[in-house]
C-alpha cells in the first residue's frame, strides 16, 4: 500500500503573465495565449518559447523533489496549461517518474514527439480527465492528443 510518505504529488502555481487573449491583461498562465478557445487545438500557433520557458522551471522542480524523496515516488499533476506542461515535462524528463496527473490538458508541442521522449518516462502512467463540455480546451481535441502519443 502507497502511503503519504512515499509519494509526493508536485502541483506548481503558473506566474501572472500578460496574455494576449485578455488584451495584454495579466493571469496565471505557463504561456501565451492568443485566443481563449484555442488551447489543444494543432492549428493554431503555440507559443514554443513560453512553453520551454516554463518546461525548465518545472524541471528545477523536479530535481528539487527528487533529491528530496527520489523521482520515483514523483506524481507531476496540473490543471489545463499546468497539466499540459505536466506531461511535457515528464515525457521528457530523464530519470523515471512515478506517474502524470492531468485535468483539462492537452499535448503541446505535438510535432516533436515521439522523438522527444526521454527513454525513462516512456512508460510512466498517465491519468487525463477532461470535461465533456470544456469550451476553453476542446475534449475531442485533447483526446485526440492523447491517443496519438498512445500510439507510440
Amino acid at each position: 500500500m502507497i502511503s503519504p510518505d512515499d509519494v509526493k504529488v508536485v502541483i506548481p502555481n503558473a506566474p501572472k503573465i500578460p496574455l494576449t487573449a485578455l488584451d495584454e491583461r495579466e493571469a496565471r498562465a505557463w504561456w501565451d495565449i492568443e485566443q481563449e478557445d484555442s488551447q489543444g487545438n494543432p492549428a493554431d500557433e503555440e507559443d514554443a518559447a513560453g512553453i520551454r520557458e516554463s518546461h525548465q522551471a518545472v524541471i528545477r522542480i523536479l530535481e528539487h523533489e527528487e533529491a528530496i524523496i527520489g523521482s520515483e515516488n514523483i506524481i507531476i499533476a496540473g490543471f489545463g496549461q499546468g497539466a499540459s506542461l505536466a506531461l511535457h515535462a515528464a515525457l521528457r524528463y530523464p530519470v523515471k517518474l512515478c506517474a502524470v496527473m492531468m485535468w483539462a490538458g492537452y499535448v503541446v508541442e505535438f510535432e516533436r514527439y515521439p522523438e522527444a521522449f526521454a527513454e525513462a518516462n516512456q512508460e510512466t502512467k498517465i491519468l487525463a480527465y477532461h470535461g465533456k463540455d470544456d469550451d476553453v480546451v476542446r475534449p475531442q481535441l485533447a483526446l485526440a492528443g492523447m491517443k496519438e502519443l498512445k500510439s507510440y
